[in-house]
């Protein structure tokens, strides 16, 4: 069986022990929407790094990066596994899940379910989103990847879109969690830039986990952000983070002290592309903690609407 079947059959595993019924779990085929405002013609060129991150703002689902074997398409469609809560009809609040450098990892694919399996029980919808498998992408890890990272923010409002339009999310109360590079697209679909381009939907909120957030200061911001992080990451510079805390009144940054990249994941510690990974319980606890009380206050602020 060739990798990407098996990560199919893997993924739908997973949603099955998400959900505890196979008739609330759908693996989805999400089409691809590019309307950002400030796209480029550009080809990624190897030869030009200074241009990888408007690269990464294109009109193209593939746009010529070495990860994606170069290949230029214009269009194309995402996947994802979409799983309802149990004993609930209509739209409800849902949490976009995206995967790091790696896609979706055994470490990965553990994580969402832990944390999809949280959401589930608390009424919130949860959609597990594939950016690398249709674009036959196997990682991207290295320095911060900005390239990547915008190339992405398409990916989280094409889901977006389709949740709403398909009258399965509450229009105003949709999330995205992203770890480490997904983590940086949550961080750059909240900026002013993005979401000025998607004023038909917007997020409610953003969760950046261990991303990297090198030169987000130059950006301004229009959704609220959290970003967990810990203060030994060795991938991505925590006082980067830091440095746009508080940001337009919308950026929140907590540091664990201790704390190393890959804290979510409840895995013996190893090391990934050189970086420790270390499972840390009291700073994964709070994160999520954190997570679930701004899912819940967004519902008390609806109803004073």
């Amino acid at each position: 069986m060739a990798t990407r079947e098996i990560l199919r059959c893997v993924l739908t595993a997973t949603i099955a022990a998400l959900s505890g019924s196979v008739t609330h779990a759908a693996e989805v085929t999400i089409p691809w929407k590019q309307n950002f405002t400030y796209t480029t013609d550009e080809v990624f060129d190897s030869k030009k790094p200074d241009t990888a991150g408007r690269t990464g703002r294109t009109f193209r689902f593939m746009n010529g990066a070495p990860e994606e074997g170069k290949k230029v398409e214009k269009a194309g469609n995402l996947r994802g596994d979409y799983i309802h809560p149990d004993g609930i009809t209509g739209p409800v609040p849902v949490v976009i899940l995206m995967h790091g450098c790696t896609g979706w990892t055994k470490p990965v694919l553990d994580w969402a379910k832990e944390k999809g399996k949280k959401l589930l029980d608390e009424g919130v919808g949860v959609l597990i989103l594939d950016s690398f498998g249709p674009r036959q992408v196997k990682r991207t890890c290295g320095a911060p990847n900005y390239h990547w990272g915008w190339r992405r923010v398409e990916d989280a409002y094409s889901a977006l879109a389709w949740l709403i339009e398909s009258d399965r999310a509450i229009p105003d109360r949709v999330f995205v969690m992203g770890r480490s590079n997904g983590g940086t697209t949550a961080i750059m679909l909240a900026t002013r830039m993005a979401a000025s381009g998607h004023r038909d939907h917007k997020f409610a909120g953003s969760f950046a986990i261990s991303p990297a957030c090198n030169e987000m200061e130059k950006f301004d911001f229009a959704v609220p952000v959290t970003i967990f992080t810990g203060d030994e990451d060795m991938a991505n510079n925590p006082k980067l983070c830091a440095a746009i805390d508080g940001k337009n009144g919308l950026i929140k940054t907590v540091i664990f002290k201790g704390v190393h990249h890959g804290f979510e994941d409840r895995t013996p510690t190893y090391v990934e592309n050189g970086w420790r990974m270390e499972h840390n319980p009291k700073a994964d606890k709070e994160t999520m903690d954190q997570i679930l009380t701004i899912i819940k206050s967004s519902d008390t602020k609806n109803a004073a609407k």
